[in-house]
């Protein structure tokens, strides 16, 4: 098994579209801004949200020109207002249009 979509659980799951289907990965990252040394310390930290497709072959997935930037926010307004607040208006809403 190399991919998730290799096992038996992913079988469990139809979708209604075929195969014809946009997989998506979402992943979230911090990192210090003014600090190049940690990512614990002070007042510019960031959060950063990225993409990739899992329609592409597992070989490509990782390489830089497969990850993209889709959000990038303070982690003190992440903190004051939530994440859901936060990655909702402008994530996933543009997702589901």
């Amino acid at each position: 098994m190399r991919d998730f979509f290799d096992s038996e659980l992913s079988s469990k799951y139809p979708t209604r579209f075929g195969n014809n289907i946009l997989q998506i990965l979402l992943y979230f990252d911090d990192f210090e801004v003014a600090n190049p040394l940690g990512s614990k310390r002070g007042v510019h930290k960031m959060l950063s949200v990225y993409f990739t497709l899992l329609n592409l072959p597992i070989k490509y997935r990782s390489k830089l020109e497969s990850i993209h930037l889709t959000l990038l926010t303070k982690i003190s307004t992440v903190t004051k207002c939530g994440l859901d607040t936060v990655v909702a208006p402008h994530l996933i809403d543009d997702l589901m249009v």
